[in-house]
Parts: structure tokens; sequence; C-alpha cells
């Protein structure tokens, strides 16, 4: 049905954009995570441990719904960024941010070439997003540039689906959204974290049954 909500949906577009999906992205997820969105982000907040007056980025930010929930977790000290390479998303993002009465920047930007310097953020986090990026080779490099934007002592968050372990449902779920989302648990990515040179890598089922995290560290 969504055959092309994993791939290009415009061909001048990089593999990987969720380019023209702005508008019905929120719904798409709201329709896939059965009602359990609201849940299913608190959780993840939980876990990016995020301080009051720390300074945020969220790689593939999409139309910002994570990014203003870290937002609230930061309070108004933080500093939280969002980027995606959908400008479609950014503007959507925007346009939230304005009515939340919340201070977050969004851009348009790549995760294999973060448009900020090195060493400045706490957190790095990335929702739903890293099963977009089409490449091992594009993977390690958006590794790469997160470990490079942490400073010493942050840490990258990762939520994302974990495929069903029923060959029925992951069938269904594959015509669904396409088989990309479900090609890899984030356990197979432990090594890219590695070479990347994060450290104290954890991973793991989140309260979701349905998705699973994966931590790193700059040292």
């Amino acid at each position: 049905m969504l055959n092309h909500f994993h791939g290009r949906t415009d061909k001048s577009q990089p593999a990987g954009s969720m380019a023209g999906w702005g508008k019905s992205y929120d719904t798409f997820v709201r329709l896939v995570s059965l009602g359990t969105e609201r849940r299913i982000r608190q959780a993840a907040l939980e876990m990016a441990g995020i301080q009051p007056g720390a300074r945020i980025l969220e790689v593939g930010c999409g139309t910002g719904t994570f990014t203003l929930a870290a937002k609230e977790k930061a309070g108004p000290a933080g500093q939280v960024f969002g980027i995606d390479i959908a400008a479609d998303m950014i503007d959507i993002a925007r346009r939230k941010a304005h009515k939340a009465g919340l201070e977050v920047q969004f851009e348009v930007g790549r995760i294999e070439a973060i448009p900020f310097p090195e060493a400045q953020f706490d957190r790095v986090l990335s929702s739903l997003m890293f099963h977009h990026i089409p490449t091992q080779a594009a993977k390690q490099q958006g590794l790469a540039e997160i470990l490079r934007v942490l400073k010493p002592g942050g840490r990258l968050l990762i939520v994302d689906v974990e495929p069903p372990r029923s060959p029925l449902i992951l069938g269904l779920a594959s015509r669904l959204a396409g088989p990309d989302m479900f090609a890899h648990p984030l356990r197979d990515f432990v090594p890219l974290l590695e070479q990347a040179g994060f450290v104290e890598i954890q991973t793991g089922p989140t309260k979701s049954r349905f998705l699973s995290y994966l931590i790193g560290k700059r040292p």
C-alpha cells in the first residue's frame, strides 16, 4: 500500500528522503503505532536522560514531534535543534514549534554532513529514522558525524523498529510500510557504532514490543 514510503517518493530527492510526506506523516505514525505514539515517545525520552539546560540535536527529525518533546525536557535554558533532508517536513516542524511557543531551531540537513561544529551537543537523538539511511556506508558516515558533534561524554540514542518475530505479522507489516523498515534489528548495527568510536554501547527492547533502542557514548 505504501510501497514508496521508505524509498524516494520524489525521484529528484536523495535516497531515503521523505520529501512530499509532510502532510500525511503524522497520521501514518499514529496508525502504525496503534495509538501508542505518546507512550512510546515518553519512554524514549526517559532513556535519553535529558537534563534541564541540555543542548540537544535530533537527526532526521521529520515533522518535529519528538524534537519538541525533547525541548520540554530540556526546559527554557536548553537549546534544541532538528535537521531533516525533507524541506516540507521542516516547514511543518517550524509551524508546530511556533504554535507550541517553543524555541526550537529546525533546518534542512543531512546526517552524513551535520551542519554544526564539533562537540556541540549533550545528546543526539534518532527516532524512527535510522532504517531510512540507504547504505551501510551512509550509516557509517552518519554515525561518524554524530560522534563529531557530540560533546565528550555525550550520548546518542537511536530508537527504531524491531522486526516482528511472527512471519505472518512481518509480511503484513512489510506490505504496509515497505520491507526496508524491517530489514535489520538495531542490534545488527552495534559494530557500526564500535567502528565509529562510540563506547559503552547498549541495545535492547523498549517498553513497546515494536521498538528497540541503541545507545552509544562519545569518549
